[in-house]
């Protein structure tokens, strides 16, 4: 069945099904009735039509990066919409609203569809395209996976944002005390994981979506001003990761929004 837009009326799609060698419909086409797009619509379609992949992110968010990396790991391409969440301009603060109800990135258009949540976007990336994997076949080690991602995802990343430390604090000071407080907390614990679980990465040997937690971690926990030194496992994974060209490739400050003096360079 052919969608045809009809010139004379650009508001409506007709459908109709041709006969072969058929210009005009012929008695027994199916016609069927035609129904009204609303313009904003129409708009919206057209620009995710152009882009089948569209992850709306920024360069230095953590959750951002867990999906970029994830994607580039499986080789998904995407147009990459940057969203700056710091001190949002309307027209970011409408998009924003648009995507995620909770005004937060990332965001995923894929499929049809807007995902949020980067936890739930790696996952619906392994289930809809399983190779190259993220997550192992064995329950065991599938498990120590999720229990490093959530561990980052749950126990770490939502205390050190800056939302969460401003709502605590409206002296900086006081601001990086809990930021640091929660990050050192947080990764002591997963370096007591790291010493059952990991390999050459947090997992064994191999690549998974805990590596794509992991490293914004690192960075971010640098970035914030915690002592990194006292995680060597961790930090030699994310140093091991670094020589991984999806992290590289995805790596804040390979990103559109990168600052000048900091572009390109992979630390």
């Amino acid at each position: 069945m052919n969608i045809m837009w009809c010139s004379s009326r650009p508001a409506l799609i007709c459908l109709k099904r041709q006969l072969p060698q058929c210009t005009p419909p012929q008695p027994g086409s199916l016609i069927l009735p035609a129904f009204r797009i609303n313009f904003r619509t129409v708009s919206t379609m057209s620009e995710k039509m152009q882009h089948d992949t569209i992850l709306y992110g920024g360069g230095v968010s953590s959750c951002s990066w867990r999906v970029r990396a994830a994607m580039a790991i499986k080789n998904i391409e995407y147009k990459h919409v940057i969203l700056s969440t710091k001190a949002p301009d309307e027209a970011t603060l409408k998009k924003l609203q648009e995507i995620n109800p909770l005004r937060q990135i990332p965001a995923l258009y894929i499929d049809g569809n807007t995902l949020t949540q980067s936890v739930a976007i790696m996952e619906y990336l392994e289930e809809t395209r399983p190779e190259p994997a993220i997550y192992p076949k064995h329950p065991l080690n599938r498990a120590q996976v999720r229990q490093v991602v959530e561990l980052i995802n749950s126990g770490i990343q939502p205390l050190q944002n800056p939302t969460v430390a401003q709502r605590y604090s409206s002296d900086e000071a006081k601001q990086k005390e809990w930021q640091v407080y929660w990050i050192e907390k947080g990764l002591t614990a997963l370096e007591k994981i790291l010493e059952k679980t990991s390999g050459k990465y947090c997992v064994g040997d191999e690549v998974t979506a805990a590596d794509c937690a992991l490293a914004p971690q690192i960075f971010a926990a640098r970035r914030f001003g915690a002592d990194i030194n006292k995680f060597p496992l961790a930090v030699g994974i994310y140093n091991n990761l670094l020589e991984v060209e999806a992290f590289r490739q995805s790596h804040p400050f390979n990103q559109a929004d990168a600052p000048d003096d900091k572009r390109g360079q992979i630390v």
